[in-house]
């Protein structure tokens, strides 16, 4: 009888526990990120975002920003519509094949709304912390039923407090939603192996419509799925599965694919659905061929193919092709101080080693080591790390263009998932190491917030020395700007400032007054305050500041530097 209550008292107190830990986890986790909300400048792609969504609600077409599906801009966009954003100029937006009116977007609704700008970009990151406290709540239940609560508490942890999940959670971009939804497929489709029911495969192919929904990166849950299919009807784990004749699985798999056919559809309101092959405009070298204009033209033309109707809204056709046709163009990417008009296949690799904090590169790390012992299941783990594999491959071979990190962003979920058995090691010393491990990438993620978009670990010399690896929208996405005015505001002897920021809108729109800009040839430098962010300084023609040494900084993004005669001269002697 005292042993029972013992026991019921010890399950009660680790069930509190437990439920304790991960609510103080995504308290903290709010906070932060309500925090990111109000202090960072809308970033580069946010600005185009935002209002890209607002253009679908006010007109119920997808043609604009149809690199990426519409379903996180128009989540995004709808705190923004309900606070009565001007949208008027957004209802007559040209369609042309091939073309990018997003930015063009980005400059009317920050123009029609700069009284109001900043508070509406901060209403339109809300949803963020929806999507974000989804993903925790995910990674922690998918961890507790492969390995248990220890390993729910870490997942949830290292998601909460991570830096690349509190930098992209507190943005309005697809990048996290796209992490979020793709894990919630995967988490039911798992659960629909398990246990194969008719229900189970309709809501795993709705959560997979979901997903392609919010970005196409999401395109590689279907390769995954497709192995972990067949792998499940050998698995030894997988025995419902496996028991199913094969007539019943591959119904289930064709309903599966129906239903997110179905999702994507009604996702754009079926704008477009069945237009023949042969009506595109593709501007894509696989869909395209070279036109007698100069132009090129649909590859189907002519041919049988041109009369199949595709089950597709068109604006998602479309939004593929000139996706493909993106990675096709000339475009520079940038590693370790290196410019080139193409990328590298390891870029993605080298990202993630400066990108993550350390303690969670050894957990992850022995996460996948442990997975290969007898203890776990083998399916289990190929579940858990195979759309990490898939989507890592597919975008390190897209080497035409290597530039964000945030582009395999998906693939961290899984990986949080998959490192989270650590926790349930044994001996009790490998245990405290694993939540050393876990403290170590806390402290390491908190010494740099707020600026958690530009964190890069101790071993790529923290954030400071981020430029030295990467830029753009892992160092440098124009976060900084609401900083620099409160710089430029409590120093009114620096004058006069010259300015180079690199965004698609007006710098103005932070409540800043006209500022003369920053030369790219330094023959025309005059006796003056000069602030340049990293991405300026390194990519337009401006490195001849590097020559002299900043006066003080803005963030980590954000250099200023005072340049007297004898500085420009010294700067006009080193050029010649």
């Amino acid at each position: 009888m005292y042993s029972a209550v013992l026991g019921r008292l010890r399950r009660i107190a680790s069930e509190r526990s437990y439920c304790g830990g991960r609510a103080v986890f995504a308290i903290v986790h709010t906070a932060l990120l309500g925090w990111l909300i109000v202090t960072q400048f809308p970033t580069r792609n946010e600005v185009a975002h935002v209002p890209t969504g607002l253009s679908y609600l006010a007109t119920g077409s997808f043609h604009v920003y149809r690199v990426n599906p519409p379903l996180s801009r128009l989540i995004q966009a709808v705190p923004v519509w309900l606070a009565g954003a001007d949208t008027h100029r957004l209802e007559a937006i040209p369609d042309e094949p091939g073309g990018r009116p997003e930015w063009d977007v980005a400059h009317v609704f920050a123009n029609d709304n700069v009284a109001r700008y900043g508070t509406l970009m901060a209403l339109a990151r809300v949803p963020g912390i929806v999507w974000s406290l989804l993903g925790m709540w995910l990674v922690g239940k998918w961890a507790a039923e492969l390995y248990g609560r220890r390993a729910a508490l870490l997942a949830s942890l290292l998601w909460c407090l991570g830096p690349n999940v509190l930098a992209h959670a507190s943005l309005a971009t697809p990048d996290l939603p796209c992490a979020v939804a793709s894990l919630a497929a995967s988490y039911s489709f798992h659960r629909y192996l398990r246990c194969p029911t008719t229900p189970a495969a309709y809501l795993s192919g709705a959560l997979l419509g979901v997903a392609q929904l919010t970005k196409f990166t999401a395109l590689t849950d279907y390769v995954a799925w497709a192995v972990l299919a067949a792998a499940a009807c050998v698995a030894p784990s997988m025995a419902a599965y496996r028991s199913l004749p094969p007539a019943r699985r591959l119904g289930h798999v064709v309903l599966t694919g129906v239903v997110s056919i179905l999702i994507i559809n009604l996702g754009y309101g079926c704008e477009g659905t069945l237009i023949r092959l042969g009506e595109f405009d593709f501007v894509s070298r696989p869909l395209s061929i070279p036109g007698d204009t100069g132009t090129r033209r649909n590859v189907f033309a002519g041919t049988w193919a041109e009369g199949v109707p595709v089950p597709l809204p068109a604006n998602y056709v479309r939004g593929l092709d000139l996706q493909q046709a993106d990675f096709e163009g000339t475009r520079r990417s940038y590693l370790r101080g290196e410019w080139r008009d193409h990328g590298w296949w390891y870029f993605y690799l080298y990202a993630a080693l400066v990108k993550i904090p350390l303690g969670t590169l050894a957990l992850a790390a022995i996460g996948f080591v442990l997975s290969f012992t007898p203890r776990f299941r083998r399916f289990d783990e190929l579940i858990v790390w195979l759309p990490v594999a898939v989507l890592w491959a597919v975008a390190s071979a897209k080497t035409g263009y290597t530039m964000h990190f945030r582009y395999v962003l998906p693939a961290l979920p899984f990986a949080l998932v998959g490192l989270s058995k650590a926790a349930e090691v044994r001996p009790r010393w490998g245990r405290v190491l694993v939540w050393v491990l876990a403290s170590c990438s806390v402290v390491s993620s908190l010494c740099v917030f707020p600026h958690s978009l530009a964190y890069f670990n101790e071993a790529a010399g923290g954030p400071s020395n981020g430029a030295a690896h990467l830029v753009d929208s892992n160092l440098d996405w124009g976060q900084d700007l609401y900083r620099f005015k409160d710089w430029y505001d409590s120093h009114p002897d620096a004058r006069p400032v010259f300015l180079a920021y690199n965004n698609f809108v007006d710098y103005r729109a932070a409540g800043l007054p006209q500022l003369k800009a920053t030369p790219g040839d330094p023959v025309h430098l005059t006796p003056g305050y000069y602030v340049l962010d990293v991405h300026s300084l390194h990519a337009d023609n401006r490195a001849y500041f590097l020559q002299v040494a900043p006066v003080g900084r803005v963030g980590f993004t954000m250099r200023i530097y005072h340049l007297s005669a004898a500085d420009i001269e010294l700067i006009l002697a080193d050029q010649h």
